[in-house]
């Protein structure tokens, strides 16, 4: 029987409408032409045995999916971190183009903590994710209510829990297009008592968004604003102190949150994080090991990276202290200052000097789009102006290796991006991220990097060819090397 949509939440972003949608029926029923870009599905840790009765069951029987043999050749195991993995691509003419499983393990209940606080805490994780899952990419989701199947939690609270926490994440600036809620009954027209239960309260769900919605459009509510905030482990406390000490150095006058961020465990959403990131200019990250194997930190590190997506700037700075050897390949991603010395003629503390120098001069130089929240630009000179600040302003700075390349052609340079970050975590290396466009101020950006590198490696392709960009990056790097 086909799946029916039921219910939905529309939720308005600065990227565009989103929706949360309720459906009654089975996941693998959802025809082809619907295809979305995920499955969900959740299971027992290392346990893939198709049950009758569950999703990985279906899965097999009616699609010929199976997660146990998915489960032997993953693209990406992310348990350690994030309780799931990520399968290859699966067969074209299936509804899905991938599968992520999560693995939640009952046996971490700790001293005093309920199984629903349990749960929380479990689909926080869920949502803390996707972000490496959906790797800044606008996606769709389809997902049945994890764990109230075998693993027999409470179907509303579930429903509540992913509700809330997939609205506020949409809102916070996560790349999810649609996210497919699945109620699953044999027959959607025919509901049991629980499934009738659950639509009842996805409506009282949706009535609470919308007033949200509607009270967000009618007034702003003031919060303190920051110049800086910072986000660091316990255990770089000292490393934090020095930061906040060199920018007031610096310049006094400056706001700067730090005191520790708490993530409260028993929120699918960290609200009073997110508030003090939206309303800082610029979120300096301390990355360290200690950083990276925290998993509050890790979720405050995509609170961080959701704000790069609502101001459409790059307002993320993270400063490297220690040398990440076990690093996400997501987190690579966002351009770091090294605070490490390691060469002979550097200091750490020269090195932290200049990159708080820098940070100072990116808040002189704000373009109106980061100002407001908001706010949309529709004046191609703000546009240039955000171009700019993305870029490093400092003109003095070395790079080991440019990588020049065409954004219609960006799969294989960022695998190789991911494969130098964790391999030679020491490089520095001039990675734009961002389609940039013509203009003074970019070329004089780009002319200062491209002279500054001691290896360019260009990704020729046909895109690469007809770009004006991509011609004039080659032709300076030519010009270099006669």
């Amino acid at each position: 029987m086909a799946l029916q949509r039921k219910d939905r939440i529309k939720l308005s972003t600065p990227m565009g409408e989103r929706e949360v949608q309720l459906w009654v029926g089975d996941i693998t029923q959802l025809p082809p032409e619907d295809q979305v870009d995920i499955v969900f599905t959740s299971a027992f840790f290392g346990d893939y045995a198709p049950v009758p009765g569950t999703l990985i069951g279906s899965l097999q029987r009616n699609l010929g999916i199976s997660v146990r043999e998915l489960a032997k050749n993953k693209e990406a195991d992310l348990r350690n971190m994030f309780s799931c993995w990520i399968s290859e691509p699966l067969p074209p003419g299936l509804p899905y183009k991938r599968l992520v499983c999560f693995e939640f393990h009952c046996f971490k209940k700790s001293e005093g903590s309920s199984i629903q606080d349990l749960l929380s805490a479990q689909l926080s994780e869920m949502f803390r994710a996707m972000m490496p899952i959906l790797n800044n990419h606008e996606s769709t989701v389809i997902t049945p209510l994890l764990t109230t199947g075998n693993q027999r939690q409470s179907m509303a609270h579930v429903l509540k829990a992913l509700v809330d926490a997939a609205c506020h994440w949409i809102k916070a600036g996560l790349p999810l297009k649609c996210l497919k809620l699945v109620l699953y009954a044999p027959d959607p027209s025919t509901l049991d008592e629980q499934n009738e239960l659950c639509m009842k309260f996805f409506k009282r769900l949706k009535s609470a968004w919308n007033q949200k919605e509607k009270e967000n459009a009618s007034f702003a509510v003031i919060s303190k604003s920051y110049d800086v905030c910072l986000s660091y482990s316990m255990k770089d406390q000292e490393q934090a102190d020095k930061v906040v000490e060199e920018l007031k150095k610096q310049k006094k006058s400056l706001e700067i949150h730090s005191t520790i961020f708490t993530v409260n465990r028993e929120k699918t959403w960290q609200d009073e994080i997110f508030e003090v990131m939206k309303n800082s200019k610029r979120i300096v990250v301390v990355l360290t090991p200690a950083y990276v194997e925290d998993a509050d930190c890790v979720e405050q590190f995509n609170l961080a990276l959701c704000c790069n997506r609502l101001k459409k700037a790059e307002v993320v700075m993270p400063f490297l202290f220690e040398l990440v050897p076990n690093i996400p390949s997501y987190m690579s991603l966002v351009q770091y200052t090294m605070c490490k010395a390691r060469k002979e003629n550097e200091t750490a503390e020269g090195l932290l000097t200049a990159a708080c120098k820098n940070l100072i001069h990116t808040l002189a130089n704000l373009p109106p789009s980061e100002i407001m929240l908001n706010q949309e630009d529709s004046k191609e000179e703000s546009s240039n102006k955000a171009n700019a600040n993305s870029l490093p302003s400092d003109s003095s700075k070395n790079y080991d290796i440019l990588i020049s390349y065409s954004h219609r052609n960006r799969e294989e340079p960022c695998k190789l991006y991911n494969i130098l970050r964790e391999k030679y975590p020491h490089l520095n290396i001039f990675f734009d991220q961002n389609e940039l466009k013509a203009g003074n101020l970019w070329q004089q950006a780009l002319f200062e990097a491209v002279n500054r590198a001691s290896c360019i490696l260009a990704f020729l392709s046909e895109g690469y060819c007809k770009s004006s960009v991509c011609h004039d990056e080659f032709s300076i790097g030519l010009a270099r090397h006669f």
